[in-house]
């Protein structure tokens, strides 16, 4: 059903023939569910707008997001910061699950006329008559992550998401595996309304009927993402049906996969096969722990990058897919072990230290960086190309920022932005992914190298940059921002540079210029604090005569009696 585009190209799904009326099957039958599955791929477009074609840079870009939730917080995290790398301006705004709120908030925002809208939509049948009113208005809009009606297709630029309906067919497959392809089993259900509903009831219901029909769904609820009414639930139905309940699916892996454990460890039914949708934090650690048996694992980190990257295409003029899936991964008791160990590794590689060493034209340590990356991602034999994807978009995501913080030659170093995104998906294998990626790194290195004449250090330029500034307001945290490093490292590089803390290093030089222009010339204590950067001409009493010993009235009276300026006497 999938054909990769490259190592890290998300799944092209192969897209059969509708049937003439879908409905016309049973709900049991896969059939039954194309519009649903399929929409988007077939559905001719209306009213939607054409690229301008001018790049991404200085786009407003409005995310309504439907409510809080762990997913959506990595979610809407990861796409400001790939939105904000390619010089867009983001504004989030959240629904707290209430439709009638988000139909505010999208009023409200088209008010303000964005650029493009992201809508990831609290309820499908509500969102249709959001598309409808963005796409009449003239904004362009792109759906994410809850799939929306097939006729809502003909207003968007794109929908980009999960493949719930893949996702829960692989999850089914295992799930049966489990049962031994036998037995009665219960759904507790996602957002009624949703797509993920529908996907993650109806994909496991038809797949079992298929290939388990000896297993049967005798109960299926929606328990609001509430552990306790979960709980609730649950105990009911092993009360109802005794020993001939067998399995449970949740359509979310976090708090009512919280409620299925503590029911069945309640009515000492913890042989019950479990099997549960989502990826949290929650659902990795309790398959590990044995207490979930089987997983399907979507990134959010994916699904909050692929939106930006459609919306990068669409403003750079390139044509876009009507659909973009994420890829599918399905974890057991027997993967996921390595899969979070290999996980934390990803996590522990500092993006922080690839940035530095650009910024600081450090060649060698980049070069060390990717060597080191390279044996932190292939040293297990199981690599999950979704952490991979997202770590490799991220380091040039921080490689593109450095190019455009420094105004250099784009197009020079390395080409248009969707050109060196589509040439990082076409590669084969992480050692190539790798490969390529050293080599943008070390094309920026080099260029900033030579700028610099060749020699100077972070150190150098950020005591040339006090120099050239003392007389503005400067902190550390300032002057990190400028460099692109943190002020904590920054301060440690400037002790090392001058021997002396920042603020030291900065008072002295402030100092030491207020003196000379108190000695050379007529003006006031109060315009010399001024011009050297002091507001506050009391405090700047207090520090001239902390560094120099005396007071700068001293200085000024003493300036015409051939007072030496140097040593104060």
């Amino acid at each position: 059903m999938y054909e990769p585009d490259g190592f890290l190209g998300y799944p092209r799904k192969s897209i059969p023939e509708r049937p003439a009326d879908p409905l016309l099957f049973p709900e049991d039958d896969a059939r039954h569910w194309y519009d649903l599955e399929y929409a988007g791929w077939k559905v001719g477009k209306h009213n939607v707008l054409e690229s301008p074609g001018d790049g991404p840079q200085g786009k407003r870009i409005t995310l309504l997001v439907p409510g809080d939730h762990p997913y959506f917080r990595t979610y809407s995290e990861v796409f400001r910061k790939e939105a904000e790398a390619v010089g867009m301006d983001i504004s989030v705004q959240w629904a707290d699950w209430d439709p009638v709120m988000q139909t505010i908030q999208v009023n409200k925002t088209l008010k303000t006329r964005p650029d493009l809208i992201v809508l990831v939509p609290c309820d499908i049948s509500a969102s249709a008559d959001w598309y409808r009113k963005i796409n009449r208005s003239g904004i362009p809009v792109i759906a994410s992550n809850l799939m929306p009606e097939v006729d809502c297709f003909r207003y968007l630029l794109s929908w980009t998401g999960p493949d719930d309906w893949e996702q829960a067919r692989q999850l089914a497959r295992i799930f049966a595996e489990k049962m031994d392809y036998e037995g009665s089993y219960g759904i507790i259900q996602h957002t009624p309304g949703t797509s993920v509903y529908y996907a993650r009831t109806y994909g496991v219901i038809t797949e079992l009927a298929q290939i388990a029909p000896r297993m049967q769904c005798i109960e299926r609820e929606f328990t609001s993402f509430d552990p306790e009414l979960t709980e609730k639930t649950v105990v009911q139905w092993v009360e109802k049906h005794g020993l001939r309940l067998k399995g449970i699916v949740s359509a979310d892996d976090n708090l009512p996969q919280m409620g299925i454990n503590r029911a069945l460890l309640r009515r000492q039914r913890e042989d019950v096969v479990r099997a549960a949708a989502g990826g949290s934090a929650v659902g990795l650690n309790l398959l590990w722990r044995g207490k979930l048996d089987v997983l399907s694992y979507q990134s959010p980190v994916l699904d909050g990058s692929l939106p930006v990257q459609a919306a990068t295409d669409w403003f750079n003029g390139l044509a876009i897919d009507p659909v973009y899936y994420l890829p599918v991964r399905i974890l057991t008791a027997d993967t996921v072990e390595e899969f979070l160990s290999y996980w934390e590794r990803v996590r522990s590689i500092e993006v922080e230290t690839l940035r530095d060493s650009i910024i600081t034209a450090r060649r060698a340590d980049v070069q060390q960086f990717f060597r080191d990356l390279l044996v932190a991602l292939t040293e297990t034999e199981t690599v999950s190309s979704d952490f991979a994807r997202g770590l490799f978009i991220e380091l040039l995501s921080e490689t593109h920022s450095i190019i455009k913080m420094y105004d250099l030659n784009e197009q020079e170093l390395i080409g248009n932005y969707s050109d060196y995104f589509k040439k990082l998906f076409r590669q084969r294998s992480i050692k190539k992914t790798i490969d390529w990626l050293e080599g943008v790194a070390l094309a920026v290195t080099d260029r900033l190298l030579s700028d610099r004449g060749g020699t100077r250090s972070l150190g150098e330029r950020a005591v040339e940059y006090v120099q050239a500034n003392y007389a503005q307001p400067l902190s550390l945290k300032t002057i990190s921002f400028k460099f692109g490093v943190s002020a904590a490292y920054l301060g440690n590089i400037f002790k090392q540079q001058t021997g002396q803390a920042f603020s030291d290093y900065l008072n002295t030089y402030r100092i030491e210029r207020a003196k000379y222009l108190l000695t050379h010339s007529s003006i006031s204590a109060k315009e010399a604090a001024r011009l050297v950067g002091y507001n506050d001409s009391n405090y700047f009493y207090r520090v001239f005569k902390k560094y120099l010993g005396f007071y700068p009235s001293h200085l000024q009276g003493s300036s015409r009696k051939g007072y030496d300026a140097v040593t104060g006497e």
